[in-house]
């Protein structure tokens, strides 16, 4: 009954309390397999870790702006989510006209961003936002990346309407959509 409560993901372990969200889960991994961290012990880099997944993930971030932008597009008759789609996400996501047409600039500025860090980093000689190896911020800056350009068919199927929802960027999304941050992704 719980998990048909929210939507999104839940972790469920054991008799434990079910996790919802993006750092519960992540904080739930960490310490079912502490010998593969996403989460860097060191606390100054831990914060900077959950602070840029919490610039793509929570509610706000790159992930939610992004479905609000395809959103108001759609209910535009532009293209990104289909009119069905658009009316039903826009309740769920709490879409408003102002806010809406406020996304694309809050996806830009956001991608932006993001790019701006990994080039800092490659130019240290890291393909990582932070350290030399793989945190959670590489993952889900990765996973973002398929609501924009999202990987080919044979390797990442998807419906057709949902692959050229994702697939639809306005001038300057396309312009923020910086190669760093699909070659980080790949």
């Amino acid at each position: 009954q719980w998990a048909g409560e929210r939507s999104g993901p839940v972790a469920v372990y054991d008799k434990e309390a079910p996790r919802p969200g993006w750092r519960e889960i992540l904080l739930l991994a960490e310490r079912l397999a502490p010998e593969r961290r996403l989460v860097p012990g060191d606390p100054a880099v831990r914060e900077d870790v959950l602070a840029t997944a919490s610039t793509i993930c929570d509610r706000g971030g790159l992930n939610w702006t992004r479905r609000l932008q395809l959103v108001h597009a759609g209910l535009q008759g532009q293209p990104g989510f289909n009119a069905r789609a658009s009316a039903y996400l826009a309740k769920k996501y709490g879409h408003d006209p102002e806010g809406g047409a406020a996304a694309g600039a809050k996806v830009a500025e956001m991608l932006g961003e993001l790019a701006a860090r990994l080039k800092v980093r490659r130019a240290a000689g890291s393909d990582y936002f932070f350290g030399d190896g793989l945190t959670a911020a590489d993952v889900y800056a990765a996973a973002a990346m398929a609501l924009f350009k999202p990987l080919p068919q044979e390797v990442c199927e998807m419906v057709p309407a949902t692959r050229a929802a994702f697939e639809a960027l306005d001038p300057p999304t396309a312009a923020a959509l910086d190669p760093v941050l699909l070659a980080h992704r790949d």
